[in-house]
C-alpha cells in the first residue's frame, strides 16, 4: 500500500495524525512534534523507576509473596511446616495479583502529570489549524480509497480534514457532511459484502 504523506504516525505517541492540506510544511512539522509529545504523555505516562524494577520480576513476584507469607505464617501461627507451605502458596496465588495491581495503581498515580489532560486539550486546540487527530474510521477510509484510486487523494485529503474539524462529528453539520461523503466514497470503492 502506498504511503500517504499527510497521514503521519507520531514517533513518540504512535497515534496517527492528519496534516493540513494547505499548511506550511515547516509549521506542520513543528505542530506535529508538539502535539505528538503531549499525546505521548497522555497515551503512555512514564513509569517510576521502582515500578520498572518490580514489573521486571514477573512471576518471581509470586515467589516473593509466597516466601513472605511463609515467614509471617511461621512466626504468627503454630501450623506444621507442610500446612504453612501450602497456605503460603495459596496466599501467593491470591495476594500476588492483588499486590501487583495495587503497586501498578500507585505507579500510575505517581507518574500522572498534573494538568496533562488540560495540556493535551490545549495543544490539540492550538495545533488544529495544522494538525488534527482523525475521527474514528477516517484513516481506514482514506487508505482504502487512496489504495483503490490514487487520483482521489486530494479530494480525500480535503474530506478527511473537514471530517476531523470537530471533536464530535454529530454536532458539526459541515464535519458530518464531509464524513458522510468520505464514507460514501469508501462504500462505492469498496462495498462491504452482504
Amino acid at each position: 500500500m502506498a504511503e500517504i504523506a499527510w497521514l503521519v504516525t507520531g514517533e513518540r505517541s504512535g497515534l496517527t495524525f492528519l496534516t493540513s492540506p494547505d499548511g506550511d510544511p515547516a509549521a506542520i512539522r513543528e505542530a506535529l512534534g508538539r502535539l505528538d509529545g503531549v499525546s505521548a504523555v497522555m497515551t503512555a505516562p512514564p513509569q517510576p523507576g521502582w515500578y520498572r524494577a518490580v514489573s521486571r520480576l514477573g512471576y518471581v513476584w509470586y515467589v516473593l509473596v509466597a516466601v513472605l507469607a511463609f515467614a509471617v505464617l511461621t512466626v504468627a501461627s503454630d501450623l506444621t511446616v507442610t500446612r504453612t507451605l501450602l497456605y503460603s502458596v495459596l496466599l501467593a496465588a491470591v495476594l500476588g495479583p492483588i499486590t501487583g495491581g495495587v503497586l501498578a495503581s500507585v505507579a500510575r498515580r505517581q507518574a500522572r502529570v498534573e494538568g496533562a489532560d488540560d495540556a493535551a486539550r490545549d495543544a490539540a486546540i492550538a495545533e488544529r489549524s495544522l494538525v488534527r487527530i482523525p475521527q474514528q474510521g477516517t484513516v481506514e477510509a482514506v487508505r482504502t480509497i487512496v489504495a483503490a484510486d490514487a487520483a482521489q487523494e486530494p479530494r480525500v485529503h480535503d474530506l478527511a480534514w473537514r471530517t476531523s474539524a470537530a471533536y464530535d462529528v454529530d454536532t458539526d453539520p459541515e464535519a458530518s457532511a464531509a464524513a458522510d461523503e468520505l464514507f460514501d466514497l469508501q462504500d462505492r470503492i469498496s462495498p462491504e459484502p452482504s
